[in-house]
């Protein structure tokens, strides 16, 4: 599966070093044999991600090594807007959950309780169902999945 990293896990990610919880995490995006992936998009995150300039390279560096794939940013407001509009979401966080639609992640990196009713909500993620990585006893939710295709390599 591809992740999602909530903004309120960036400081304990992208730590130096990172937090205990999240090496796998870190790991997994950044071994040279790993399927690590993480996505994000739409015009809320990547608010969220440009407001810090160590978070914005970060996801910067993991996108041209392949590891950090941008889903377009209309695709993702547009779908953010239509969950607004049905009023299913208990979070402030459609955004997260209109990226997880489009972009086919379901797993989570998040300490927002209410984000983790949305993501186990069969009604906003279904087919696979979200999952919530909170701690290293969650590493098996770090595997790749077909659902979330790896952008193109750049020729070298």
């Amino acid at each position: 599966m591809c992740l999602i990293l909530d903004t309120n896990r960036f400081s304990d990610a992208l730590s130096t070093p990172p937090k205990p919880d999240y090496r796998p995490i870190i790991d997994w995006l950044t071994a040279p044999n790993s399927t690590g992936m993480v996505v994000f998009g739409g015009t809320k995150f990547l608010r969220e991600i440009a407001w810090n300039e160590r978070t914005r390279r970060w996801f910067l560096q993991l996108q041209r090594a392949g590891r950090a794939k941008m889903i377009d940013r209309a695709t993702v407001d547009a779908e953010e807007q239509a969950l607004r509009a049905r009023g299913l979401c208990i979070s402030d966080d459609e955004h997260l959950i209109a990226l997880a639609r489009k972009s086919g992640a379901r797993v989570f990196c998040t300490e927002d309780t209410a984000l983790w009713k949305d993501v186990r909500n069969p009604a906003l993620l279904a087919k696979p169902r979200g999952r919530i990585y909170r701690t290293k006893r969650h590493v098996a939710l770090l595997c790749h999945h077909a659902r979330c295709q790896r952008p193109p390599q750049r020729a070298r």
